[in-house]
């Protein structure tokens, strides 16, 4: 059976030195062409060129990247779906380990040494645990990414609601004792 690759191997191994001479004439013939193509499509691979546009090289580089994870996302969708799901029931462990270092910088053990020290409950409404449908969330400082406390999800909404402002939650406070005493009186 003929075989084209291995043909085409010997064939250069053989005439090694006249291909050479061709590509010469050839390189000499086309010098402008070849320069031309090579800023046309190679700029972005000088170095140079990079350190002048590194920004520009870089949000190209994001968007072939993006348009390939995209189509390949878009092909794979199925597969994907019951991998990653398959995944999370495996290991629920790992998956809440990469999330807490992902978006927190912190371990799952430190995670755990943070709800056995708050003795499983919300930091600001003494909610136990077992008391709440989702687990205790990691609140943090959105400006320095410092993390606080274990709350529930009800607190932590409330704080990101309010901005993490003392001016909103004083007048909250405020507003809850006004309507109090209102209330209060009217009984």
């Amino acid at each position: 059976m003929f075989n084209k690759k291995e043909y085409q191997k010997k064939y250069r191994l053989k005439n090694k030195e006249i291909l050479k001479e061709k590509r010469k004439k050839y390189n000499l013939k086309n010098k402008e062409k070849i320069k031309e193509y090579h800023q046309k499509y190679q700029r972005q691979f000088d170095k140079e060129y990079r350190l002048e546009n590194l920004k520009k090289v870089k949000e190209q580089q994001k968007k072939i990247r993006r348009n390939y994870q995209k189509k390949y996302y878009l092909k794979n969708k199925e597969k994907r779906k019951e991998y990653h799901k398959k995944y999370y029931l495996e290991n629920p462990e790992k998956v809440k380990e990469q999330q807490l270092k992902c978006r927190y910088n912190i371990t799952l053990k430190e995670y755990n040494y943070m709800f056995l020290k708050q003795k499983s409950k919300c930091a600001i409404c003494d909610t136990y645990q077992s008391e709440i449908k989702h687990p205790l969330g990691v609140d943090h400082n959105h400006e320095t990414g410092q993390v606080r406390e274990l709350l529930c999800f009800k607190c932590n909404n409330a704080l990101g609601l309010i901005n993490e402002s003392m001016e909103i939650a004083e007048n909250l406070v405020k507003y809850l004792k006004y309507h109090s005493k209102i209330k209060e009186k009217e009984l």
